[in-house]
């Protein structure tokens, strides 16, 4: 729903991350209150769990907060480059403990978080012998007793594949829906997988409210002592489940325990992980006057205070600002005047944001690069996307022309030998996949379209992001966060 981008703080010695969001929803009455309410509720907590904002405002148009930068990624990406057939146990455990410590706290404060997934856990590279964790987030949370329908379209229940049966069926919920969701992402860190799986969200749904959650025994047979903590906290009846998160935590811990005085091991993973990074490539000296880029250095923003205006906070950044880039022989784009959204009698000091970098992962070859050239990615190579189970790879030894991720979706543009293409894409909510083979497609240099022959839908494919348009009406638009084409 918006960019990220890591920032340095204009008069104290630390980085930090704003979180602008998308002209496309700023201009939507329903999604600005649900920033604006996410700002609000999120500056009324704190806990070390949790990702705290500290300011927010509106620049030409566009919302943003800000909030502290955690230099870490989020355990869903986690997951998928490090832990694809689930995670050690004794990691699973610190990540759950801490995230059910912040969901009680929330709780205690009468509020929801409502949208509890690996995606929205962050954790950060161990320092100091320290690490940490933190919750973020808040787009769909609300109070407890809020029955108002403020959400976004595609969030009112949260992520489907770990939403609790009552969230999911429109029932007043409490704390005990967020367990439930805390104990399917555990599920999913520990196995690889949600509990529930497919590629019809209304399946998934279905599941959630009438099968029985699968044993974790059955698929990591020597963790089956964590089975009854499991069952538990995924009970269909909330009445059944633990009475606060923290419960559930300390049931894992506990099986965990006599899991270790029976000689088991908590810091083996399911089988062998697949390397899903390549190494890294020969560096190469840039000539002179041409511009060098790092690919996975943190883009940067300045931000310069022309007044008493400050912008502090806490983001959810996860990923998104690990892949990052900046280019130092740029020209450095016009400022962005900022103002913030103080007091009526407040005031409005005026901000100006600089911004060193684009806030994506772009790799583009030069125009006489050959067409066999690398996606200059770090999980992708020249067929597309290494994970996503395969669903963003072209077919055999089939070339991708374009890959791209969003904060939504994951897609690849292929091309056969023969010289025909196709369009493969993923969505990551719920892992439902598109594919299109009755497609034309054209490079103008900055972006790719990708032409639908049956419907004339056209996928606008560019640095920027994707946007799908239909007979002249934009029927979506997502931010890219990574994206590489040749």
């Amino acid at each position: 729903m918006g960019e990220v981008y890591l920032v340095e703080h204009p008069r104290l010695p630390r980085r930090e991350a704003l979180k602008v969001l998308s002209t496309d929803f700023t201009t939507n009455e329903e999604f600005r209150l649900r920033f604006l309410r996410e700002a609000e509720l999120a500056a009324a907590l704190w806990h070390p769990n949790l990702v705290t904002i500290h300011d927010r405002g509106e620049a030409e148009g566009r919302l943003w907060i800000s909030m502290d930068y955690v230099d870490g990624a989020d355990a869903a990406n986690l997951m998928r480059m490090r832990y694809p057939t689930g995670m050690p146990v004794d990691q699973v455990i610190s990540i759950v403990t801490a995230i059910a410590s912040a969901l009680d706290s929330i709780h205690a404060a009468g509020m929801l978080h409502r949208d509890v997934k690996p995606a929205n856990i962050l954790c950060s590279e161990p320092a100091m012998g320290a690490r940490r964790i933190a919750l973020a987030d808040f787009g769909i949370a609300r109070q407890i007793n809020d029955s108002s329908g403020i959400t976004a379209t595609n969030t009112t229940i949260g992520t489907v594949s770990y939403a609790a049966p009552e969230q999911l069926m429109g029932k007043r919920s409490d704390g005990r829906a967020d367990q439930y969701a805390l104990a399917a992402t555990a599920f999913h860190l520990l196995t690889g997988a949600a509990p529930f799986v497919d590629s019809n969200p209304a399946v998934v749904i279905s599941q959630h409210l009438s099968v029985p959650p699968p044993r974790l025994g059955s698929i990591r047979p020597e963790l089956s002592q964590l089975d009854a903590a499991f069952a538990k906290a995924l009970a269909k009846d909330p009445a059944q489940r633990f009475a606060s998160c923290a419960h559930f935590a300390e049931a894992l811990a506990g099986a965990v325990d006599v899991l270790v005085a029976q000689g088991g091991n908590t810091m083996a993973t399911p089988g062998s992980a697949p390397a899903l990074l390549p190494p890294p490539p020969t560096e190469s000296k840039a000539a002179p006057g041409s511009a060098r880029r790092s690919l996975f250095s943190p883009a940067v923003l300045v931000l310069a205070v022309l007044g008493l205006g400050l912008i502090a906070a806490v983001v959810f950044v996860g990923w998104q600002l690990a892949n990052r880039q900046q280019s130092s022989a740029s020209a450095p784009p016009a400022p962005l005047s900022v103002k913030t959204t103080a007091g009526p009698t407040s005031p409005q000091a005026p901000i100006t944001v600089t911004v060193s970098a684009s806030p994506t992962n772009v790799a583009r070859p030069p125009a006489s690069q050959s067409s066999t050239a690398p996606m200059l990615l770090a999980d992708a190579d020249v067929h597309g996307f290494v994970g996503f189970g395969g669903d963003a790879r072209c077919s055999g030894n089939d070339r991708a022309i374009a890959v791209m991720r969003t904060p939504e979706s994951a897609l690849v543009v292929c091309q056969s030998p023969g010289g025909g293409a196709y369009y493969r894409g993923l969505r990551l909510s719920d892992m439902a996949t598109i594919e299109l083979t009755n497609i034309a497609v054209t490079d103008s240099g900055s972006t790719i379209v990708v032409t639908n022959n049956s419907d004339g839908t056209r996928y606008d494919i560019s640095r920027t992001g994707l946007q799908i348009v239909k007979d002249g009406e934009v029927l979506g638009s997502e931010p890219a966060i990574e994206f590489a084409a040749r």
